[in-house]
């Protein structure tokens, strides 16, 4: 786009709008070239919260127990991994959660708890553990724990719960049966009663659990 200049460039008189000639020295009045427009930036997108790819979520945890061995007399614990999709069974040594109990009083200790609000906190030890698989990939937790092993939701029948009463000691275990397409499985739970792991499973299961 074209204007007109507002002085002469030859006497420097003002000029009138539209002049083609100086009415001072006369001489033509060169139409000055208007600057390019300056380009806007263009908008920014609002940028999506980063979400990780193939991230699988815990929805809890269940300890539990087996039996193992000549006639089932040794056992073996797992933290039993709730996930929509399957059942991660995490083998569990008594070193790692002896470990765990050492970091949950630690952690108490760091608060400025004593020594019974580091006692207590140790009781806490699960939480200790769930934090660390949720900073793990499941498949990777597999891999770390030699002996761990997984069931597919969609290959579970049912899973049933009963409490069984020791007559001698009137002791009473809670044992959570998982019927699958391929087998049975029994597990006794451990430091969590039925109605919350029963709980756990229906978030997943719905009504097989």
């Amino acid at each position: 786009m074209e204007t007109t200049p507002k002085f002469c460039r030859n006497c420097g008189t003002q000029l009138v709008h539209g002049s083609k000639f100086c009415e001072e020295c006369g001489s033509p009045i060169q139409a000055e070239q208007a600057p390019p427009p300056v380009p806007q930036p263009p908008a920014q997108q609002p940028q999506a919260a980063y979400q990780p790819t193939g991230a699988e979520p815990i929805v809890g945890i269940i300890p539990v127990q087996r039996s193992k061995g000549f006639l089932g007399l040794g056992t073996e614990s797992f933290n039993l991994i709730v996930t929509p999709n399957r059942l991660v069974f995490a083998l569990m040594t008594t070193k790692m959660m002896n470990q765990a109990v050492k970091d949950a009083r630690a952690e108490a200790k760091a608060e400025g708890k004593g020594f019974f609000g580091q006692w207590g906190a140790q009781l806490g030890w699960l939480k200790v553990v769930q934090r660390q698989y949720e900073s793990m990939p499941i498949d990777a937790i597999l891999n770390q724990y030699p002996g761990s092993f997984l069931i597919a939701n969609a290959e579970i029948k049912k899973v049933r719960f009963k409490a069984n009463i020791d007559e001698d000691s009137a002791r009473s275990e809670s044992e959570m049966i998982i019927d699958t397409v391929r087998g049975k499985h029994k597990f006794k739970l451990v430091h969590m009663g039925i109605s919350e792991a029963r709980k756990l499973m229906k978030s997943t299961l719905g009504r097989l659990a």
